[in-house]
């Protein structure tokens, strides 16, 4: 599913500040509206997903839709794998401009994420995600984070670290 738009501009503008030279990750890509937005101003887009599109009702579409999706859109590269396992590939920490969060949305997994992708962002860098709505999503970014988290839209959750 698409993020809401205040959760879409909000990423545009802080893609916006990042910059060319800037370093984004999304933890849980579907079809890469996001990382269009994300791309949009030069950065590098990391996108991690298992691109077999069974958590959203579509085996077999995802990947096809978004290689179409992300074709001509900037510096996005694909990683399929597990969102929790990938962190682990990476031997420097502290490197990411922003990590958006929107893969399983269920309470263990999204605590799972935000444990493995924090400290994949450097300080000052941005840990945000969407869904912030979902009680499941909610509850796991107050468990696992310590700052409180700026709400976007009603949508969007985003700890600066």
């Amino acid at each position: 599913m698409q993020c809401q738009q205040p959760v879409r501009d909000w990423l545009e503008a802080r893609a916006r500040e990042i910059g060319p030279r800037g370093f984004l990750i999304e933890v849980g890509t579907w079809c890469g509206d996001t990382a269009r937005i994300m791309a949009a101003h030069g950065a590098l887009v990391l996108c991690v997903d298992r691109f077999d599109g069974r958590a959203m009702g579509t085996p077999g579409v995802t990947f096809p839709r978004w290689l179409e999706n992300v074709a001509g859109a900037g510096r996005i590269v694909g990683v399929v794998g597990d969102s929790w396992d990938v962190p682990a590939l990476f031997l420097d920490k502290g490197f990411a401009d922003l990590v958006f969060i929107d893969a399983d949305h269920s309470h263990a997994a999204v605590v799972r994420d935000i444990t493995a992708w924090r400290p994949i962002v450097k300080p000052g860098g941005w840990l945000c995600g969407d869904d912030w709505n979902m009680a499941s999503v909610r509850a796991a970014v107050q468990d696992t984070l310590i700052k409180t988290p700026e709400i976007i839209g009603g949508h969007g959750w985003a700890v600066r670290l």
